[in-house]
């Protein structure tokens, strides 16, 4: 997807260790060599995940903060952190973003808020990609129980009338956990027509 719509301005809710924050820096990075230009990521967690003093990413069995693994790719000066609330950050930041990672608190109520402040952020074409997504509410991996407040929120909206699409990935031509090629990413789209 990033190499499809090749944005420039990211935002990601939910840092967590930065595993996300990585592959997406990573290739960033990639394209603003081949296209010439610079990209901005900016990742928001509630959390200070980079704090030296709690080492936070080191109860996740990651080596190093991901404030450091953006250094060791050498993307320190385009890739921001910020702990903060996402509904707080969303409400204040005069910001837009071609592409929205949502991935942070996934309670229904909480993603549900969250959507329509993603949505003013968003550029003309921007994109927002939904992690944890279960389509109808109903379990991708029999190992794992089911996440499904991004879909309740999705649903919620839908059934208030706003024109919302999400499109599941479902599977995937690369194998992503327990022998399967399933994702639980899904595009969400506004229908304006």
């Amino acid at each position: 997807m990033m190499d499809h719509f090749r944005p420039k301005r990211i935002l990601e809710v939910g840092t967590h260790i930065g595993a996300s924050t990585a592959w997406m820096a990573s290739l960033l990075k990639r394209q603003a060599l081949e296209d010439g230009v610079s990209f901005s990521l900016t990742s928001v967690d509630v959390k200070d995940v980079n704090c030296e003093q709690t080492k936070y990413w080191l109860n996740f069995g990651a080596d190093c903060s991901p404030a450091e693994r953006m250094s060791r790719l050498g993307v320190s000066d385009a890739v921001r952190f910020i702990a903060s609330d996402s509904l707080e950050y969303l409400r204040e930041t005069p910001d837009t973003y071609d592409f929205v990672f949502l991935d942070g608190n996934h309670r229904a109520s909480h993603v549900y808020r969250e959507i329509p402040h993603v949505l003013d952020r968003l550029s003309p074409g921007g994109v927002v990609l939904l992690h944890d997504y279960c389509p109808d509410g109903k379990i991708l991996w029999n190992q794992e129980p089911v996440i499904i407040g991004p879909y309740e929120a999705v649903k919620r909206h839908q059934q208030e009338g706003k024109k919302l699409v999400p499109l599941p990935l479902g599977a995937l031509p690369w194998e992503t956990k327990y022998g399967s090629r399933l994702t639980s990413l899904a595009m969400l789209l506004k229908d304006d027509r």
